[in-house]
């Protein structure tokens, strides 16, 4: 595992954030866990939580838990697309189920580890 270092864990943020804020303007990207409370060991992942502004409509929503005009596909299958195109990604999965809480694994070209969720 690759020692990860403060202002790797900066760099890949601001990468992360940018990703979000071109999908979600009002977004906001924050990092979270052991990275945020200085408990990390050196080769720890890095976790991130995404917060999606509240949104409000005229009508009620088809389904619980849909987000803006997205409709039947997921957050994270959008974030997901948009993630396998950025050059400092290496590869990008989700990983979960409908039942359970979904994290969107991303390994980068420098061999950081991310976690990213909703």
């Amino acid at each position: 595992l690759k020692v990860v270092k403060k202002v790797e864990i900066e760099r890949i943020g601001g990468l992360l954030k940018n990703a979000v804020k071109s999908l979600w303007p009002r977004a906001s990207c924050v990092v979270f866990g052991s990275v945020e409370t200085g408990l990390n060991l050196p080769e720890s992942d890095v976790d991130y939580v995404i917060f999606l502004p509240e949104v409000h409509r005229m009508s009620l929503s088809r389904t619980v838990g849909s987000v803006e005009n997205f409709d039947e596909e997921s957050v994270y299958t959008v974030l997901e697309r948009r993630l396998v195109k950025e050059d400092w990604v290496k590869n990008v999965k989700s990983v979960g189920s409908a039942r359970a809480v979904k994290v969107i694994k991303i390994n980068t070209l420098e061999g950081i580890d991310v976690d990213v969720t909703f």
